[in-house]
């Protein structure tokens, strides 16, 4: 009866995801002499994750209690973590030699690509 998705089951594949992609850009950023492959990885899974929590926050919130201000909370918490994605984004683009972009933007898919593995495995 365990098929569903669950957070701590999201969360440890997302983990098992970083764990194999901390391990390729360790690779690449010895092979190139450059760590902000490295760093933009780590700051694009952090960011992930908060955005993830605080997602999982407002549900709960909002479970059960749909009121005319459940929109304005569910408007004002996409905003936030818009605001979240955006901030990891400007500091890899106004700081490259610490955060790659490329690397922060694969850090940011790596908890939607742990759905689309587990969601494969359920069918």
């Amino acid at each position: 009866m365990e098929n569903k998705l669950s957070e701590k089951k999201l969360f440890l594949e997302s983990l098992r995801l970083f764990s194999f992609a901390v391990i390729l850009a360790f690779a690449i950023s010895l092979w190139l002499d450059d760590f902000s492959y490295l760093m933009g990885l780590t700051l694009g899974y952090g960011i992930c994750l908060l955005n993830f929590r605080f997602h999982i926050m407002v549900i709960d919130a909002l479970f059960g209690t749909m009121t005319k201000w459940s929109m304005v909370l569910i408007i004002g918490s996409r905003v936030i973590q818009m605001a979240f994605y955006a901030a990891g984004l400007l500091l890899a683009i106004f700081i490259p030699t610490w955060f790659n972009l490329v690397a922060v933007t694969i850090g940011y898919m790596l908890i939607k690509t742990g759905i689309y593995k587990l969601s494969f495995k359920r069918k």
